[in-house]
């Protein structure tokens, strides 16, 4: 797998390179930030190219498998672009290994939520972790939502953590955790998730979680928008200024309504099935057996 994850060109050398002496039958290429020039130098060695996009802004994608795990993800987004095999939408959706071994577990929805989930990626560009937390402070004790346990998971490359952690302090019902590794542990404990619109949306939708979306970028926002239409997740729009009291307003709705989540989660849940990694897997496989001036 590769990733680009500095500013500037990206190397095809470098991992021509790294190809040639792992001797790599297939190489997965992850970022939006690659352009096809870099594609066709990487596709002209022996290895075979796998693709994994989000929004289909390349002119062109001269590849051989192209993965776009989104919801919305249409075969009409990628003509006359490509020649590669098309692997669109969450039947492909791929979910980290430790997320699929739920064979004991299964969702429960209790009259009222008690377990809030708060996510919002990796980086977390708009502040809505501080900002969340913020306007939570400042609301009244009596409030539902301030009977509520949350956990508030933090990603790694978030600048403002110890602002999050200090305002987190004030608030004794919210723990505020960093880098966790056992990511779905925390969706199988709450009753409801906040989260961005990322990969994060499959992995809660195969736990059946009944989530409030926040989406940061276009490609989240249309992943909201098709989640909303499915009956699956509800979404408020953001911005550089959000209205946490809507999205108070929104969750307040959902802790006393246990029919709405339970409709929520079921509709979430038959999304994924977890086995969009063994359907890639099979794609790749059917390359098996084609010579590389067959590429």
């Amino acid at each position: 797998i590769f990733q680009k994850t500095t500013e500037g060109a990206a190397n095809a050398g470098q991992l021509i390179e790294i190809i040639q002496e792992k001797g790599a039958s297939w190489v997965l290429i992850d970022n939006h930030n690659f352009d096809p020039v870099f594609l066709e130098k990487v596709g002209k060695t022996e290895a075979r190219v796998i693709f994994l996009d989000d929004d289909a802004t390349l002119k062109k994608y001269p590849v051989d498998i192209l993965l776009n795990q989104n919801i919305f993800a249409k075969s009409a987004m990628y003509e006359g672009k490509t020649q590669a095999r098309l692997l669109l939408g969450n039947y492909y959706a791929l979910l980290r290994p430790k997320f699929l071994n739920k064979s004991a577990w299964s969702r429960k929805h209790p009259s009222v939520a008690t377990k809030l989930l708060v996510t919002f990626g990796g980086a977390d560009p708009l502040h809505l972790s501080q900002n969340f937390l913020e306007n939570y402070g400042q609301l009244t004790h009596d409030n539902i939502l301030r009977k509520m346990s949350i956990r508030l998971i933090v990603g790694q490359m978030n600048s403002n953590f110890q602002v999050i952690k200090d305002l987190s302090k004030k608030l004794p019902n919210c723990r505020v955790l960093r880098g966790v590794t056992n990511m779905q542990d925390h969706m199988r404990w709450s009753d409801i998730a906040l989260s961005s619109g990322g990969s994060t949306v499959w992995e809660l939708s195969f736990y059946e979680t009944p989530m409030l979306l926040m989406p940061v970028s276009v490609p989240e926002e249309k992943i909201g928008e098709h989640m909303v239409a499915s009956k699956a997740a509800i979404m408020i729009k953001t911005s550089k200024k959000v209205n946490f009291q809507n999205v108070f307003i929104k969750l307040s709705a959902m802790i006393k309504d246990k029919k709405h989540r339970s409709s929520l989660g079921i509709k979430a849940g038959a999304l994924v099935d977890g086995n969009g990694a063994l359907r890639v897997i099979h794609a790749m496989q059917s390359f098996k057996n084609l010579s590389i001036d067959q590429k």
